[in-house]
């Protein structure tokens, strides 16, 4: 079954956007394929995509499918991949907590919902990313994170991690696979400086553009390389293993004397690393899985997704992380807000004219009744 095409013809896929640009004025509600910015930007991004005559054709109602759907290619290192983190590795990803999404931000949620408060950041990401990242819909495909909305979130874990003093890289999936062995490995990392002296390389891995995304983790202090998957499963190893042998070149292209045996090499078990409960939250795991990694956070549990995928919304556009601890209002408190003056246009439009941000405090004052 072929995948429906967007208005400019092209096959589309919630996996990696592939060929409408953000001036389509396609109104389907599926994450469609695309690559944004201004044309200097279009033009170099459209550089790197993938051509769609390559791309799988998947049905639109598919759930996630790990298996590799590209021809099989030639390994190109005899690495022995380990089916398993070491104990070290995957007690990282054994604590867990739940996430309550704060009332606090609500008011923010649906402003940035309704196109009234303008998503912060590039202009990559649209108000239909947002969308699609706070989920709830009926049809699975609207439910999938766009590739914009992944690679913006580990951006912002890099930042994060950065701050704290850790030197971490992440390259978006269609960037490192066209170009790697290709080009110069400083240029798809865009670093003047040694991959190996990294302590984490992150990249979200979507082979074949299918409907399944999982984490790719080098880690080349300690000298892994890893897989870490939602769905994990033995149908999953060959593909793990491809990408991995793939990710290898990062090294190897910056020092070709190193010994392979001195490196490991994991796709991760289902006891590994916490597994999605449904066909379309493999997004919101990288963006855990990677979080807990780089910052020793805990994950969320299963019934505290679609508070994540809320929380993560607020995070891209504040630009910040927050605790997974609610905040919740207390009568009495004085809290810093977000005020945002808005104008009722034509059909009642809400357009935000001015926001002042943590420049005023209110004092909650609750009618309680009994």
């Amino acid at each position: 079954m072929n995948n429906p095409k967007d208005s400019s013809g092209s096959n589309s896929s919630p996996g990696v956007r592939v060929g409408k640009t953000s001036g389509s004025n396609s109104s389907g509600s599926n994450n469609s394929p695309g690559v944004r910015g201004g044309p200097t930007i279009r033009l170099f991004r459209s550089s790197l995509i993938k051509d769609v005559s390559d791309s799988s054709k998947l049905p639109c109602n598919k759930r996630c499918d790990p298996s590799p759907t590209l021809q099989q290619q030639n390994v190109d290192v005899a690495a022995e991949i380990r089916s398993g983190l070491d104990a070290n590795t995957s007690a990282r990803f054994q604590k867990e907590t739940s996430c309550i999404f704060s009332d606090v931000k609500q008011p923010l949620l649906s402003s940035l919902l309704e196109g009234s408060v303008k998503l912060r950041g590039d202009n990559l990401m649209e108000k239909k990313d947002i969308i699609s990242l706070i989920g709830g819909h009926m049809s699975d495909i609207d439910n999938y994170l766009t590739n914009f909305a992944i690679d913006k979130y580990l951006d912002l874990l890099a930042s994060e991690s950065i701050a704290k003093g850790l030197k971490v890289k992440t390259t978006e999936w269609e960037k490192f696979k066209r170009a790697i062995g290709k080009k110069p490995t400083k240029k798809v990392l865009k670093d003047k400086g040694s991959m190996l002296d990294q302590d984490a390389i992150l990249v979200p891995c979507n082979p074949g553009n299918s409907m399944h995304w999982f984490l790719f983790v080098a880690l080349p202090l300690e000298k892994k390389i890893s897989a870490l998957d939602s769905l994990s499963s033995s149908s999953t190893k060959t593909t793990a293993e491809r990408a991995i042998n793939k990710m290898w070149k990062l090294p190897k292209e910056y020092d070709e004397d190193l010994d392979l045996r001195e490196w490991s090499f994991h796709c991760t078990l289902s006891q590994d690393v916490p597994q999605q409960q449904n066909g379309f939250d493999c997004g919101v795991y990288i963006a855990l899985h990677a979080r807990s990694l780089l910052l020793q956070s805990p994950m969320v549990s299963s019934e505290s997704i679609s508070s994540f995928r809320k929380q993560m919304s607020i995070e891209l556009h504040e630009q910040k992380l927050h605790d997974f601890a609610s905040e919740t209002i207390i009568e009495g408190s004085n809290y810093a807000v977000e005020v945002i003056l808005l104008w009722k246009g034509p059909q009642h439009q809400r357009i935000s004219l001015c926001r002042f941000q943590v420049f005023t405090f209110v004092r909650v004052q609750l009618a309680c009744t009994r």
